[in-house]
């Protein structure tokens, strides 16, 4: 269910807030900020928790006359587990479309993300791809449905929203040379202050955050522990991984989102 969903089925049900609450195990003020919306990115248990006391009567079948709940994917079995020893094969049996991260085994629900967010990671994506074509070599550009993981580790599994692979030997999934996350007004913490350490304990040699409110670029040199560099969306940032041969105008993408604005694209 999405929130809106919820909210409707709450209303239909006639529950309040804390009868939910009481319901589902999960806390008042919990239910209240996730409902309300002002949770962007929940807690997956904690959303299974509110759906299983939300969800619709599940349509039956019969077998010799007997009615048999018709469970069209089981749940509970996620229920089950506790925050901290969910693993990459838990999120593999997720339902589709349903996007989550793992933080040292806890699952973190990854909300929609906005129009501008998209067509921001568009222009990165399509420039760093016209230059890894350009240039040939073993490079590739992926987007955001490729996950990012540490070799034997099963408890944490990030999804930038842009990365590239350069070298074809590693492992699938294992951390890429480049990684970029464009921020959200609820990622922006996790972005800036959590994901640097876990990015370079995944192996990754550079890491971005694009703070679109802000209009700010954070780059990490992981590779070489050098200290943290800053720009504008008025500056043209080097790709290091590229020895600064490649370099994103930023100035660009903010043309080019205002021109989506304009358009009423946005």
């Amino acid at each position: 269910m999405i929130i809106e969903e919820m909210q409707k089925r709450r209303k239909e049900l006639g529950l309040t807030y804390a009868e939910l609450a009481e319901k589902s195990g999960v806390p008042l003020s919990t239910v209240q900020k996730i409902l309300g919306g002002f949770t962007e990115n929940p807690n997956y248990r904690t959303v299974l928790a509110l759906e299983e006391v939300l969800q619709p009567e599940r349509p039956y079948y019969y077998v010799e006359d007997e009615p048999y709940p018709m469970v069209e994917e089981a749940r509970v079995e996620y229920l089950a587990k506790k925050d901290g020893s969910y693993t990459i094969e838990d999120l593999e049996r997720l339902p589709k479309g349903v996007r989550c991260e793992l933080w040292d085994g806890e699952m973190v629900l990854l909300a929609a993300p906005s129009d501008e967010h998209e067509q921001a990671v568009t222009y990165l994506f399509g420039e760093l791809y016209v230059y890894v074509k350009k240039n040939g070599g073993n490079c590739i550009v992926y987007g955001s449905n490729r996950g990012v993981r540490k070799h034997e580790d099963d408890k944490n599994y990030l999804l930038p929203d842009v990365q590239i692979v350069c070298d074809p030997s590693r492992e699938d999934h294992i951390g890429p040379d480049l990684a970029i996350e464009v921020t959200s007004p609820s990622s922006e913490k996790t972005d800036l202050n959590l994901k640097p350490a876990k990015y370079e304990w995944f192996g990754v040699r550079e890491y971005w955050v694009v703070m679109l409110q802000q209009q700010k670029v954070v780059v990490y040199d992981l590779e070489h522990d050098a200290p943290v560099a800053f720009y504008s969306f008025e500056d043209k940032v080097p790709v290091g991984i590229y020895g600064g041969d490649c370099a994103i105008d930023f100035n660009d993408l903010k043309a080019y989102l205002k021109k989506w604005e304009k358009k009423g694209g946005l």
